[in-house]
């Protein structure tokens, strides 16, 4: 009846017998005493043979053994580091809601009795008028005004059916979904709709922003002042004499994202070209579904500006293309394997100049989040979100909207730079000319590098 008390070394004794040894002993040393003349001393063992009886008993079955408090205090760790884990996990679940909903509106009538599908809410009200401008800023990243100014832009396309049913809404949903690139699921739980209405909130909101905006957004400049404004501006910034009108980035997206055995029609990737200026503005936006071919084959945007003259000779004003791009009069690009002085002098104001994009596109992805979303999105609706992107970016850079760097967060621009299979070295009329125009520009800076000094 002991043997459960024990530690585990000694689970195999037999204790019951050796308890009855031990009192046969005492009673026979009790009969012996009566018959002893030494009683004094055998009565003192006898007293020691009971105490050690009684203690040996207590130690066994009134006081917990060894075994049971390893026993116990295993279990009380696992019980601790299990409620650690639960803890951790609710707090990381909470970090995902989003910064906008206050615990008044998270925690109400969490003692209500009613149903759960009354004690959904659209959050949208709430949002709306309970922001702060920290809060319209980090949610939506622009402003209330801004936001305001969009519904009054949109208004103007949406017809009466669209408006009675909450276009502030669907323009908030669109926005959120933008910024935050969150999972459809959520946003539909968050918003109280359809998983399919968000779809369509988004198909709509790129039509119509497209169709109202996108126009006057997304375009090249069309006066010589404008152009003129910008080869300045990029002269500063590298050593590149006064005939770079903007520079060609590619980009691409990827439509199933981590989504595994989604079926796309068509492509399965996003080329996005663009051409940027010195002010981070996306001025053309064109979209490729196999490989890029902005300004290859039509030059008038670019060749039509009135060509300046360097140096007593005029020069046709260029994009600055990516280095797999063909050179082109209109296209210029770094030297694959600079060897003279003046080559490394044109490579190296070539790389100040491909610096607008990095920053450019830092700043679009950090304020579009929906970019970089795993989210499944068709081909054609991801290349028109991403000119909307690209048209809202500059919309909040034209009006000096606040923009954070941390909002870009752990997305890195390189997944997403495009790679060229081969390089595009198709052979055009005007290959002779480029070259001799890249060499006389480059020859330009070491002149211009000279008369600085």
């Amino acid at each position: 009846m002991f043997e459960e008390h024990l530690d585990e070394e000694y689970q195999g004794v037999n204790i019951d017998e050796e308890l009855n040894k031990l009192e046969l002993k005492i009673n026979n040393c009790e009969q012996s005493i009566c018959k002893s003349k030494r009683r004094r001393n055998q009565e003192l063992a006898l007293t020691l043979l009971k105490m050690h009886l009684y203690n040996f008993q207590f130690l066994v079955i009134t006081k917990k053994r060894k075994a049971q408090q390893r026993w116990r205090r295993r279990q009380t760790m696992l019980r601790n580091f299990v409620i650690q884990m639960l803890w951790e996990k609710e707090m990381n679940s909470l970090q995902t809601l989003p910064m906008i909903i206050s615990p008044q509106i998270l925690f109400r009538n969490s003692n209500s009795t009613k149903p759960r599908e009354k004690k959904r809410r659209d959050y949208f009200e709430e949002m709306r008028h309970s922001f702060t401008d920290e809060q319209w800023l980090n949610t939506l990243h622009l402003s209330q005004n801004t936001f305001a100014m969009l519904c009054e832009r949109l208004k103007e396309g949406a017809d009466k059916a669209e408006v009675s049913r909450s276009l502030g809404k669907r323009i908030f949903i669109a926005l959120y979904t933008f910024a935050t690139g969150t999972n459809f699921h959520y946003i539909a739980l968050l918003f109280n709709v359809s998983v399919v209405e968000i779809r369509e909130i988004l198909k709509w909101f790129v039509k119509t922003f497209l169709k109202q905006m996108g126009s006057s957004l997304l375009v090249m400049p069309h006066e010589d002042q404008e152009y003129l404004e910008i080869r300045t501006a990029f002269q500063q910034a590298s050593y590149m004499p006064p005939v770079a009108v903007g520079v060609l980035s590619i980009f691409e997206l990827s439509v199933d994202g981590k989504r595994i055995g989604a079926k796309v029609q068509g492509n399965d990737r996003v080329i996005v070209q663009v051409i940027i200026d010195d002010r981070l503005l996306f001025r053309k936006v064109e979209i490729a579904g196999n490989k890029p071919s902005l300004l290859l084959r039509n030059n008038s945007e670019v060749n039509c500006i009135r060509w300046p003259k360097i140096f007593g000779r005029s020069v046709s004003c260029f994009v600055a293309a990516p280095k797999d791009y063909p050179l082109r009069t209109w296209l210029m690009k770094s030297y694959d394997n600079p060897k003279k002085a003046y080559e490394f002098d044109f490579n190296e104001a070539m790389d100040n100049l491909y610096i607008f994009p990095d920053v450019a596109l830092q700043r679009l992805f950090g304020r579009w989040k929906i970019l970089s979303s795993s989210e499944f999105i068709e081909s054609q609706l991801k290349g028109n979100i991403a000119k909307v992107c690209c048209a809202l970016h500059n919309l909040l850079e034209e009006i000096e909207e606040f923009y954070d760097d941390n909002w870009l967060g752990n997305v890195h621009l390189s997944k997403y730079s495009y790679t060229f299979r081969s390089q595009l070295t198709q052979y055009y009329d005007d290959c002779k000319e480029a070259l001799e125009m890249r060499d006389f520009l480059a020859r330009c800076i070491g002149w211009s590098q000279k008369l600085d000094e």
